[in-house]
């Protein structure tokens, strides 16, 4: 009987030893799913840097540079670049020194032609106040003569601009 009382011990610490490394199993799964998911998203987004990249060194891309039209903007040197194709409805908006704006505001960029404004994205700046947006215009880009950076409500109707012009540049 002490033999068979060893043997059931025995198996009782068999059991929590393999429960035990199922659990261990469970959770080297679920951090390996997590990895693979930043893994992914790391990949996602330097397939989007490399687009861009390419997009703004291509032969034949017209630069335009946007300028601080604020005191504060001027102050902390923001400033923007936007790589266009004449003719094409695509373009490339790099910027930097931009401050990250308070809860409930969002950076806005705007084509205009003179008679009207479109709300052509919003931007996010990350922590080092660098941001980047791809335009996808209703129209070629070239067909507007302005474009600028507003600070928006967040829940406001893009459908005209406010007054807090950050950056502004003339196409």
């Amino acid at each position: 009987t002490e033999d068979i009382a060893q043997m059931q011990i025995t198996l009782a610490d068999a059991q929590t030893a393999l429960v035990d490394t199922q659990t261990q199993q469970q959770r080297l799964a679920e951090q390996l799913d997590q990895s693979q998911a930043q893994l992914d998203q790391v990949s996602q987004q330097l397939m989007q840097e490399q687009e861009v990249f390419t997009f703004i060194s291509a032969p034949g891309v017209a630069t335009r540079q946007l300028t601080a039209t604020d005191v504060i903007a001027q102050a902390q040197q923001a400033q923007g670049e936007m790589y266009m194709y004449p003719g094409h409805s695509e373009a490339v908006v790099l910027f930097r020194g931009l401050t990250p704006l308070e809860s409930g505001q969002v950076y806005r960029f705007w084509l205009a032609d003179g008679e009207k404004q479109i709300a052509a994205g919003n931007v996010t700046v990350d922590a080092d106040g660098l941001a980047r947006l791809v335009v996808h215009a209703p129209q070629e880009v070239n067909a507007f003569n302005v474009v600028m950076l507003t600070i928006e409500p967040e829940d406001s109707d893009p459908t005209r601009p406010s007054d807090q012009v950050v950056l502004e540049g003339s196409l």
